[in-house]
């Protein structure tokens, strides 16, 4: 049922408007929010404006040795912010992200409407936002004792190609390095994983199938050889994440093969057209 934020009215899941209020019940981000938003990115711009302006008259600014010691990192920010922030008043708040806006509402007040929000936010959510989405249901799930799904979600946030990219960019604008951070926070998501029930399964090359991999992500067989492929899965999902990871190898060798011909048609077809002007 769907709690109206205004009069605390119980509605039917299908409403859309309150049936006391007929406020609507799937609201965007306030006109409030928006207004502070926006001052409060107008108030970063203009901090930016000012320290360019010291920069300019050549004053003491402390030298970090990183980008905030640029002044080009301030210009920067100086002309994004404005624009971001009007971005930010004007836009209209995408339909998933009222679905998860009135989700986090209602975790406690109707979990069932919570989850069957975070499914339609799901389900309408452009790829990139769908691991926000991920985690929250998944923590729900695990309020809900639905320990097996809930895995399912945090090993697919983890496992998603932008899970870290966040954290990567800051620490690459602090100058270290981002694949190496990226790296290293997958790990450790794998490894608390794992500590929870999921299973890692790879592609041995010395088995030439997919294998449940050990502690150490390494073949048990096969401990030296490399293991590409790596997925995680809970463990009544382990038949079908080995299908696709050799459905996958199948493509791949497919395209490599394709790949080899065209390299030996080309080299054979420059072969013969040199031979030919030779002769001629």
């Amino acid at each position: 049922m769907i709690h109206c934020d205004k009069c605390k009215t119980v509605n039917p899941p299908e409403q859309r408007y309150c049936l006391t209020c007929h406020r609507d019940l799937l609201p965007g981000t306030s006109f409030f929010v928006r207004v502070l938003g926006f001052i409060i990115m107008l108030g970063i711009a203009a901090f930016a404006a000012w320290v360019l302006w010291k920069m300019y008259q050549a004053e003491d600014v402390p030298d970090l040795g990183c980008f905030v010691s640029s002044p080009i990192w301030w210009g920067l920010l100086a002309v994004i912010m404005p624009i971001a922030g009007l971005v930010f008043l004007f836009k209209r708040t995408p339909i998933h992200e009222r679905y998860l806006d009135r989700a986090k509402r209602h975790l406690t007040l109707d979990q069932q409407q919570a989850l069957a929000d975070l499914n339609e936010a799901l389900r309408l959510a452009p790829e990139k936002a769908r691991a926000a989405i991920l985690k929250e249901r998944g923590k729900l799930l695990d309020a809900l004792g639905q320990t097996q799904q809930a895995l399912r979600d945090r090993i697919a946030v983890a496992e998603d190609a932008s899970a870290h990219d966040a954290g990567g960019d800051v620490v690459s604008l602090l100058g270290a390095d981002k694949d190496t951070f990226v790296n290293k926070m997958r790990e450790q998501d794998r490894s608390l994983l794992r500590s929870a029930g999921a299973v890692a399964i790879g592609y041995c090359r010395g088995c030439r199938m997919p294998v449940e991999l050990n502690e150490k992500s390494r073949c048990p067989r096969h401990p030296h050889r490399k293991v590409s492929d790596i997925r995680l899965a809970v463990p009544e999902d382990t038949k079908t994440i080995k299908a696709e990871i050799i459905e996958n190898r199948k493509r791949e060798d497919r395209k490599r093969l394709i790949s080899w011909i065209i390299v030996i048609l080309a080299i054979l077809l420059l072969y013969f057209t040199f031979k030919y002007i030779i002769m001629a």
